[in-house]
């Protein structure tokens, strides 16, 4: 049987309690809500939209909206095209941005962090809201092909500023 010697053990308890503290309490906190939602297999039509829904938020302030894309080595096209569309409640506010996510550079490499998947995070806006505000949004593409194939996943982000 190995035998430690006490301040061995106690170096790594120290180590594990600072690596979980440190991980519960991480650039994270400002996140009101990241989520993703998988696209078609067969390809992302059009007249599809991807849709997230995001709960009363806890506090008055400023957010920063992001979208996240996943692409996988099927994806034809340079960048890609997005419509969104998002309605503030209660106040039924409508907003509608258009961004064009540059995801493949001039060379066809992939710009996104990844092997056989690529993962882009891309700036929508800056949006004020207030305490109890809840948000829905539909994100769809505005490509010139109906059905867009290499696009597995769609994400949305929004962060407290």
């Amino acid at each position: 049987m190995l035998k430690r010697n006490k301040p061995y053990t106690l170096f790594i308890y120290i180590v594990g309690t600072v690596a979980i503290l440190s991980s519960l309490f991480s650039c994270h906190e400002n996140v009101v809500f990241s989520h993703y939602h998988g696209v078609e297999v067969d390809g992302w039509d059009k007249t599809t939209h991807v849709e997230f829904n995001i709960s009363p938020i806890p506090e008055t302030g400023k957010y920063q909206e992001s979208v996240g894309i996943r692409i996988n080595s099927h994806y034809p096209f340079l960048s890609l095209n997005l419509i969104i569309e998002q309605t503030v409640y209660p106040s039924r506010t409508v907003l509608i941005d258009t961004i064009d996510c540059q995801l493949i550079d001039k060379d066809g490499r992939k710009l996104g962090k990844g092997q056989s998947l690529w993962q882009l995070d891309f700036p929508v806006k800056n949006i004020n809201l207030q305490e109890g505000d809840s948000v829905n949004i539909n994100i769809r593409h505005n490509m010139r092909r109906d059905i867009l194939r290499g696009v597995s996943d769609i994400g949305f982000k929004l962060e407290r500023k």
